[in-house]
Parts: C-alpha cells; sequence; structure tokens
C-alpha cells in the first residue's frame, strides 16, 4: 500500500452563482465533494435545492446528456431519466418520480436538481451543514468498494485462529526471516492470486499514537515493513472488528487504487491485525451487473481457499457415504456458516457432477431456507467454466422473492482435483434490470 495519494479530480472552491429573476440565488459558497475530492463545477442553489448545469453532469460523473423534442434525456449506465422544463415530475426508465426542483433553463444553460438526479442513478447524497458541501459517493465507487472489501472480509477467515496465533508469534519476535513468516507469506499470496489484488498485507497497531504499521506484505513491489500510515476511519473500523473500505482512492505511480480492510483474530477471539488488500480501480466502469458480479465472485473465489486441500477430501469422505447426518458433514458446513455470515451471502453451497448427465447436483448448502439435498439443475456457462478451473459468476439473474446474483469456484482435494464447486448466492436489487436465463 502507498502512502501517496493522489487527488483524481482538480480541487476548487464550487462557486454559487447569483442569477436575478429567477429564484436563483446565493447564500454563502458551496462544495461539491465528489468521492471525497472536492470537484471543479458550479453549482447555483435554488430555494435551497443544488443545482448543477448538464454540462458538469455530463464531463463530472459521466452522464450521457440528450435534448430531444423539448425533453432533456439523462443516461447513466442502464438508467434514463427525461425531465421537461418547469415540471416538477421527472420519468425514470418509464417511471414517474418527484424531484427536488424542476429542470430550469438559465442564461441558455440547462440546469439539473443535483440530489435528485444523483440518488435516481444510485449515488448517495448527504448535505455536511458544518462543511457546507454537498457530498457524493458515486455508485461505481461504492460497488467497487464492495468488492475490495468482500476480497478481505473472506481473506480474513483464511487467517483467522491459528494463522492469528502465528501472526502474534511472528510480531512477538520481529524476525522477518523465519518459517514462520514464510508461512503466513503463503496465504496471502493465495489470496492475492486468486483474487488478483495488486498488494495483500497485514497491518498492526504499534507506537505511542497506535498509526497502523505494515507488518507482513505479499506483492511484487511492497513498501517497507514496519513503514507508519496516518490512522485512517476503514483503519479504525476495521481493528474495532468491523470491515471497511477506504471511500476514497490513491494513486500508484499513475495507477488509481483502491483499498479495503478486515480484521485478524486470534484463536482466543481478539483482533490481533487487519488484512488490508489494494486493487487497481477503474472509475469510469459504470456496469453495475459486472461491479456486483465481481463481488459476488470473489467471495466464491476466496471462501475456497478455505476448503481446498483437507477439506477438499473430507467433501469426497461425506459424498463418498451418502450421510448428511454426521459430524464430517457438520464440521463443513461450520466453514460454509462462516461464509455466509461474514459477507451477509444468502445461500452458500456445494454443487457436484453427478448422474448420466453429469448435471451440477446440490451436496452441501449453508442457509436459512436451502433446496434439498440432491437437487439437479441444467448446466450453465458459469458451472462448466468453474468444473473446469476458471471461476465464474453467472451473467444472468434470478429471482427467489429478491434479486439474486450467483458466482461459483472450484474446489480442490489434497491431490489437486476438482471434486466441487462453492456457490454464492447473494441479494442483488440492483440488478433488477439485468435479464433471467432464458
Amino acid at each position: 500500500m502507498k502512502k501517496r495519494m493522489a487527488k483524481w479530480l482538480v480541487m476548487v472552491l464550487v462557486l454559487v452563482m447569483v442569477m436575478g429573476g429567477t429564484g436563483v440565488y446565493a447564500q454563502q459558497p458551496v462544495q461539491l465533494m465528489l468521492d471525497t475530492e472536492e470537484a471543479a463545477t458550479s453549482l447555483v442553489l435554488k430555494d435551497g435545492r443544488a443545482m448543477i448545469s448538464v454540462d458538469d453532469l455530463e464531463e463530472l460523473m459521466g452522464v450521457d446528456v440528450q435534448w430531444q423534442a423539448d425533453e432533456l434525456v439523462l443516461t447513466y449506465a442502464e438508467k434514463t431519466m427525461v425531465m421537461t422544463v418547469g415540471a416538477q415530475e421527472a420519468l425514470l426508465d418509464g417511471e414517474s418520480m418527484l424531484l427536488d426542483q424542476p429542470l430550469i433553463m438559465e442564461a441558455e444553460m440547462l440546469w439539473v436538481p443535483l440530489a435528485s438526479v444523483s440518488r435516481a442513478f444510485g449515488h448517495e447524497v448527504a448535505w455536511n451543514a458544518s462543511a457546507k458541501s454537498v457530498e457524493i459517493i458515486s455508485r461505481t465507487n461504492r460497488l467497487f468498494s464492495e468488492y475490495v472489501k468482500a476480497i478481505a472480509t473472506t481473506g480474513a477467515l483464511l487467517l483467522n485462529g491459528e494463522m492469528g496465533d502465528l501472526h502474534e508469534a511472528i510480531v512477538t519476535s520481529g524476525e522477518w526471516d523465519t518459517p514462520e513468516n514464510e508461512a503466513f507469506r503463503t496465504s496471502l499470496k493465495e489470496i492475492k492470486e486468486a483474487s488478483g489484488a495488486t498488494y495483500v498485507y497485514t497491518l498492526i497497531k504499534s507506537g505511542t499514537d497506535e498509526d497502523p504499521t505494515l507488518l507482513i506484505s505479499e506483492s511484487d513491489y511492497p513498501d517497507e515493513y514496519g513503514d507508519e500510515y496516518e490512522m485512517e476511519s476503514q483503519f479504525l473500523k476495521a481493528f474495532a472488528g468491523k470491515p471497511a473500505y477506504a471511500v476514497h482512492f490513491w494513486d500508484d505511480e499513475g495507477t488509481v487504487m483502491k483499498s479495503a480492510f478486515a480484521p485478524i483474530y486470534n484463536s482466543a477471539g481478539q483482533v490481533v491485525a487487519i488484512l488490508g488488500i489494494d486493487t487497481v480501480y477503474n472509475p469510469m466502469n459504470h456496469d453495475a451487473n459486472a461491479l456486483i458480479s465481481s463481488k459476488v465472485k470473489a467471495i466464491a473465489v476466496t471462501g475456497s481457499l478455505m476448503l481446498k486441500g483437507e477439506m477438499g477430501d473430507l467433501h469426497e469422505v461425506i459424498v463418498a457415504s451418502g450421510e448428511w447426518d454426521t459430524q464430517e458433514n457438520e464440521a463443513f458446513r461450520a466453514v460454509l456458516k462462516k461464509i455466509k455470515e461474514a459477507n451477509g451471502a444468502t445461500y452458500v453451497y456445494t454443487l457436484i457432477k453427478s448422474g448420466t448427465d453429469e448435471d451440477p447436483t446440490l451436496l452441501i448448502s449453508e442457509s436459512d431456507y436451502p433446496d434439498e439435498y440432491g437437487d439437479e439443475y441444467d448446466m450453465e456457462p458459469q458451472f462448466l467454466l468453474a468444473f473446469s478451473g476458471t471461476p465464474a459468476a453467472a451473467q444472468h439473474i434470478w429471482i427467489d422473492d429478491e434479486v439474486m446474483k450467483s458466482a461459483f469456484a472450484p474446489i480442490y482435494n489434497t491431490a489437486g482435483e476438482i471434486v466441487a464447486l462453492l456457490g454464492i448466492d447473494m441479494e442483488a436489487p440492483e440488478l433488477a434490470h439485468v435479464p433471467e436465463l432464458d
């Protein structure tokens, strides 16, 4: 993790323009903070509501702007909003919605209500009274951050317990060129290679101010052991036991990066360090299906690391026995439960090939309302990919009271053979526009 933080957008004080005769007026300077950065734009206030020009909306937030037959058509990713000058209502994907303020024309420029449009496109909006700023966290930022947090959250499960004890021993010894350190780094390397992360590392509290200190790192070009970083909100949350991502992004020699963190526990249940994940961030990827698919797949991929080797052998024993009310089955389900609870997944389960057509068959499941053991499913592309060794998410959604997204990763035994798939199903309400499988 690099200490150099970069400003993605130019830091400029947002000027509130005074416009006579229209009801648009300035009370005091206002800032627009987009993904924690001050945005170079000019807002106006109308009846206490921030208005942004369509030019700035297009440039700063990636909204496509079209003027068609006296209507303003705004498109962001899969969503489309249609507005008319002076109208308090707009159409969002064909459905009527109420605006904070109507679309206005002033000085040959169109102005739209910032909060209404931002929320309609899935962004988070807040007013910071003390800073006099409108603060927006973009949907892309949030969804990508949740993906990185999923890697950290699930990866930390691999390091809890005995590995947490080992981390304490490494800290106590102060020696880095040891078998213990190599063993820990091997686990970090597994997480890095499986997830495609750029940097995977641990941080501990040290020094009189207890700022985070880099301890063990797995990357091609890691920072120095013992490098200290200023305490930030995402570190505080993770040290307190709650996985968290950095809302801001940072620069790594010209590459935009995102970070997330999760607590690592020893066998006594104490937080002994936090796992850090840094990965390359593309702020222009607004595809919600791709972003959410990446998150669910990250849980499957990283979760499958907990089930490889001896747990894969155990899965084979369970299959061979054909018995479900056993200690072996309970032990396997306990791991699935950890993955489910850590990530808020709806269903966590395993699939095997069975029958003459080798369609996937549900074997072990951890959920409140699981399907029946032995239920068969039609073979689909994501199953084929995972059974061949490539983790994959379903491109389609499916409906289970809620919109759901699924992903799968292979589970290996100690001989390196694929013995099952780990399946993850999660609610994905933002993907209601994505079609189901025909």
